[in-house]
């Protein structure tokens, strides 16, 4: 068998993951298109992580309600208006206590909110939430969903922190 077939250890796939994540902090500094660089920033964070699918949900202070603008498996006319309550939601959870949630039964928590799941019908087992905070502020959060060993690490929640 040749080195290339052969199965990648995790301290490789590790080193990996961190090359991807440096990409994204060069991307960072030359991208002046943040649409481009929330995509680009979903589609690694889903790669990474071995995610079904990733999105970015920014927080509306005054409507005290989160909007989905970018997502792997959402086309925009399906994202425009999909939005997820502060209270209620894993997502609004975050934002309040600016910290991570890892769940490896999305529905059996009570934070779940199931109308997303409902309008976009895809359905949601494992999920990995994690605050985007700037100045000080949080801004938003960076969604992963359905990860295929049954649920995420310690180590996703570190690459995504």
């Amino acid at each position: 068998m040749e080195s290339r077939d052969k199965p990648m250890t995790n301290k490789g796939k590790k080193e990996l993951d961190y090359r991807r994540l440096i990409e994204i902090s060069r991307d960072l500094a030359s991208t002046l298109d943040l649409e481009t660089l929330l995509d680009r920033i979903v589609h690694v964070a889903a790669e990474i992580t071995e995610a079904a699918a990733a999105s970015i949900l920014l927080y509306d202070d005054a409507a005290r309600q989160l909007n989905f603008e970018v997502a792997t498996n959402l086309n925009m006319q399906t994202m425009r208006g999909l939005s997820v309550p502060l209270e209620g939601s894993v997502a609004g959870w975050v934002v309040t206590n600016r910290k991570t949630v890892r769940l490896k039964d999305a529905h059996g928590d009570v934070r779940f909110f199931p109308e997303v799941e409902e309008k976009t019908r895809f359905s949601t087992r494992s999920l990995l939430g994690v605050p985007l905070i700037t100045k000080d502020k949080v801004v938003g959060v960076l969604e992963v969903i359905n990860n295929p060993r049954g649920g995420f690490t310690a180590v996703d929640e570190d690459l995504l922190l």
